[in-house]
């Protein structure tokens, strides 16, 4: 089953990737100014799916960036106090950033 996670390198460039077997290193896939690939590892960091999970029918979601174990989430409210607990917010748009569509 693949997996929407969120990585980082050194140099800052945050990308997702789409992955198998949860990788906890990935290649930079970030081009850089003078057309190279960037050179550095990027790890997988915490992130939240807060726009990707939704509720209702009494359906439950699992998340598996609020921790090192999964959590299933039954409710909005529930989802923002993990949230809070974990100590992270919504990404928001991230318009401006290289490779983004505005």
């Amino acid at each position: 089953m693949y997996k929407l996670w969120d990585y980082e390198c050194p140099d800052g460039h945050i990308h997702e990737a789409l992955v198998e077997h949860e990788e906890r290193v990935l290649e930079c896939p970030v081009p850089l100014p003078d057309g190279r690939q960037c050179p550095w590892l990027a790890r997988r960091i915490l992130s939240a799916t807060g726009r990707l999970l939704w509720y209702g029918e009494g359906r439950a979601r699992v998340d598996y960036h609020l921790g090192h174990e999964p959590v299933e989430i039954t409710s909005e409210k529930q989802h923002q106090e993990l949230m809070k607990k974990a100590g992270v917010t919504l990404a928001g748009t991230r318009r401006g950033m290289p490779g983004q569509w505005i």
